[in-house]
């Protein structure tokens, strides 16, 4: 920055750079550097829309929120959309299609909008895009909003599925799996561990599991060996709704960094995080536990690709967490 002052993507590594060390406060002020990097509603930077700082808006002003990057990373801002309510009356918000049920559920926002592909900006006399929300209430490491998600249905047909489960083997614990995020990512060959790995505790007696994969890794079930007892729950799961729905009558939620575990830690289910070498800054260890996701248990590799001890370890301490639940 010396050499170049004002660099975005030197901007960008430098806020990475703190807010792995968990000072955000710093972090955020250059944060927003990533906007530049990102093609989806990159036209709001040049739009003349102000960037909404935070202020309390007029009745008759309306915020138009969006996100530009992953599912997970909208599920984990929905925790300052109440505190963004407080300020701002009229809202228009703009979120990813599997969100959407989730999104719609929130009361009081004027228009809840599934992400176009090609769409004009809505009419709007403020933007902000969705994570620039912890900037915009100076979200330090000590003050960061509990998780939130507002009242969802629970009748459906895949949560009414596990509750018959559950009444059938009602001496038995029910815990729900995945093993890759959307292969499209860039870092999910890093992070993906895959079926071949997780079922190393697949077998363990006394446990109903359910894969709550999604999308192509779908495919380990046809090709990768595994225990019978694996309930494939895809056709059941239509949307994020019927995931939500199903984590809710689940004991705990096993998975990579995808967007399964910020759904089930968002929702309070117990959730064991599978992560590789170099995890993202969201799921740091600070004082022995992750600050956004107080319910969630890490389980980190020591180095890349090398699974199986952590899947050791998860099998031994789900065999401990059986028994104490007996």
């Amino acid at each position: 920055l010396d050499l170049e002052p004002g660099r975005e993507s030197t901007l960008l590594n430098l806020s990475l750079c703190d807010i792995a060390q968990g000072n955000y406060i710093d972090a955020w002020k250059n944060y927003d550097a990533r906007l530049e990097f990102v093609d989806y509603r990159k036209e709001v930077l040049t739009s003349g829309i102000p960037r909404w700082q935070g202020e309390e808006l007029a009745e008759d002003k309306t915020l138009y929120i969006y996100s530009n990057q992953g599912l997970g990373d909208e599920i984990q801002c929905f925790r300052f959309i109440p505190l963004v309510q407080r300020r701002a009356k009229k809202i228009i918000w703009e979120v990813q299609k599997p969100v959407y049920p989730l999104a719609k559920a929130f009361e009081g926002i004027d228009q809840v909008v599934v992400r176009p592909k090609d769409k004009a900006l809505p009419k709007a006399d403020y933007q902000i895009e969705i994570f620039s929300l912890p900037s915009v209430f100076q979200t330090s490491i000590d003050t960061i909003p509990s998780a939130f998600m507002p009242q969802l249905p629970t009748d459906n047909e895949a949560a009414e599925f596990v509750r018959e489960q559950k009444r059938r083997f009602p001496n038995d614990r029910h815990v729900g799996v995945a093993w890759s995020g959307n292969p499209k990512n860039d870092i999910n060959r890093f992070r993906a561990c895959g079926l071949v790995h997780v079922r190393e505790f697949l077998d363990l007696p006394g446990i109903q599991f359910y894969s709550l994969q999604k999308g192509a890794p779908r495919v380990d079930i046809e090709r990768v060996p595994h225990p019978e007892g694996l309930i494939d729950m895809d056709e059941r799961l239509g949307d994020m709704l019927d995931t939500a729905s199903v984590m809710r009558e689940l004991d705990l939620v096993i998975s990579p960094d995808t967007s399964i575990p910020h759904l089930s830690a968002t929702l309070g289910v117990p959730t064991w995080l599978l992560l590789h070498d170099v995890p993202d800054w969201r799921w740091r260890d600070f004082d022995g536990g992750v600050r956004w996701y107080p319910s969630v248990k890490r389980f980190q590799i020591d180095h890349r690709g090398n699974w199986m001890p952590i899947m050791r370890q998860v099998k031994q301490e789900l065999g401990s967490w059986v028994n104490r639940n007996k």
